[in-house]
């Protein structure tokens, strides 16, 4: 070796760089500190390295990433005065055990000839470096979103953040294999991400909001590419990942922020003024569906809205009708999240609670949901069966009458087709509204959703029968 390349070799070493020679072809013409490459691929000896460039890079790297370097290469070539070409630092293939995947700095140097120089350095420890900033950034501002939010809208927000992640995930786990169903599949995710996006925004959560316009940025170009293929969305895995983790990290905070008081702070407690049954309702009613869905294995999340109307001696009231309802609602109603997806829903149901005051003073409650909604047919199957109707009665009764049979005394359509039913204490809920002085109906479209609505007169009329057995949230 000349005294020059001895020169070279030793620069090479020192700086922990290691070359690769191509001619025009893209051929191995020759390799500078070797020993270095070889260590990098955990082999044994240097003379086991594979001379073929394109076997070699693969040592190093995966397909995904071999084929950015290889587009690379094409593209210096290409270029009509080659210059210097820098990739941003690629992982390594193989990942030791307990370890953080090693990354690689990758320059192109155009030489005479066509030819290049393949420079490749070691930038792990920076890398991770990088890695630790970022992550102390996105705590700090995940701390300051979280400090600035108001309270009860943060934690109602936390209450539903969780299931939009959920909703995402099973979205992305849908099978699709045609070019229609994927691009679908993406349009899908899009929605998803934009919608917890600008419940997110609401209350200016900022490192939530970056992620969700990441992923949905990604979704997008995805979905206007020419052709697609599964593993194209691959990389929409670890976006969901760091929405989940801004989630987490928020939550962590609001915890923290609402810590027991110390020994002697509780020896002299403050006064503090409870929170209004309306602050608190939304919240507690998403964390019944939240528990009551993972029972179940569904996805739901709540909106309510004029919560302040309930006058407070209906509030028992309104409380034990949301019981019942928003139980057989997840019982019976939302689909999971593979059959939502299947029949070209969301993956996350939608529950709809609104309050109102009538011109004559009542209360009206209305509770939407989208889901499965009744089986008129299998109604008027189970009506039939339990002699409430004759075959001939059935044939000329229309779909709403048979709907409304649901509140007959005993009725349900257990046993029918195999199932447990519905329909059990619908009477025990009409009683108790009529008692009440009220009035209760319900309309309902199969696959599509169910809407009750409950009617209260401004006072109420009679004492209400003892409640169902059920668990409060």
């Amino acid at each position: 070796m000349s005294t020059s390349a001895q020169a070279a070799a030793a620069l090479l070493g020192n700086a922990g760089v290691a070359a690769l020679e191509l001619d025009a072809e893209h051929r191995l013409r020759h390799l500078h500190n070797a020993a270095l490459l070889w260590s990098w691929t955990e082999g044994e000896a240097a003379s086991a390295l594979p001379e073929e460039c394109g076997a070699l890079l693969a040592a190093l790297f995966g397909p995904r990433h071999l084929a950015q370097v290889r587009e690379a290469l094409d593209d210096l070539r290409a270029m009509p005065a080659p210059a210097r070409l820098e990739l941003e630092p690629l992982p390594s293939r193989r990942q030791r055990e307990g370890m953080p995947a090693h990354h690689f700095s990758v320059v192109l140097l155009p030489l005479d000839g066509s030819a290049c120089l393949l420079l490749l350095r070691d930038v792990t420890q920076q890398q991770m470096m990088l890695l630790q900033l970022q992550e102390a950034r996105a705590s700090h501002d995940a701390a300051m979103a979280a400090l600035r939010a108001p309270p009860d809208g943060l934690r109602l927000f936390l209450g539903s953040a969780m299931a939009s992640v959920s909703a995402i995930r099973a979205t992305l786990r849908m099978p699709a294999r045609s070019q229609e169903a994927l691009r679908d599949k993406l349009g899908r995710l899009r929605a998803e991400a934009c919608s917890l996006r600008n419940e997110a925004q609401i209350l200016s959560l900022s490192p939530l909001l970056r992620c969700c316009d990441v992923l949905a940025e990604v979704a997008g170009a995805l979905q206007s590419s020419a052709s697609l293929r599964g593993d194209d969305l691959l990389p929409l895995a670890p976006r969901v990942d760091a929405i989940a983790s801004a989630i987490g990290m928020i939550a962590r905070i609001e915890e923290q922020r609402h810590e027991p008081a110390l020994a002697a702070e509780q020896a002299a407690p403050r006064a503090r003024r409870s929170a209004a049954w309306h602050e608190v309702s939304e919240r507690r009613w998403s964390e019944f569906l939240r528990r009551r869905g993972e029972e179940f294995g569904t996805l739901a999340r709540l909106t309510m809205s004029g919560a302040q109307l309930v006058p407070a001696h209906h509030r028992r009231h309104v409380d034990d009708v949301l019981a019942h309802l928003l139980r057989n609602a997840l019982d019976h109603g939302i689909e999971t999240p593979e059959e939502r997806l299947a029949a070209g829903k969301t993956a996350a149901g939608r529950v709809t609670i609104s309050f109102a005051i009538s011109d004559d003073r009542a209360l009206r409650m209305t509770v939407h949901d989208d889901g499965r909604g009744f089986d008129v047919a299998r109604i008027g199957r189970a009506a039939v069966q339990s002699g409430l109707l004759s075959e001939d009665s059935l044939m000329r009764r229309e779909a709403a009458e048979l709907v409304g049979l649901i509140f007959k005394p005993g009725f349900s359509t257990g046993g029918i087709d195999g199932d447990e039913g519905q329909g059990r204490g619908m009477s025990y809920l009409r009683r108790k509204v009529t008692r009440l002085g009220g009035q209760i109906s319900v309309a309902t479209k199969v696959g599509r959703y169910t809407l009750f609505t409950i009617e209260l007169p401004e006072s109420a009329q009679a004492e209400e029968p003892a409640p169902l057995s059920h668990a409060m949230p």
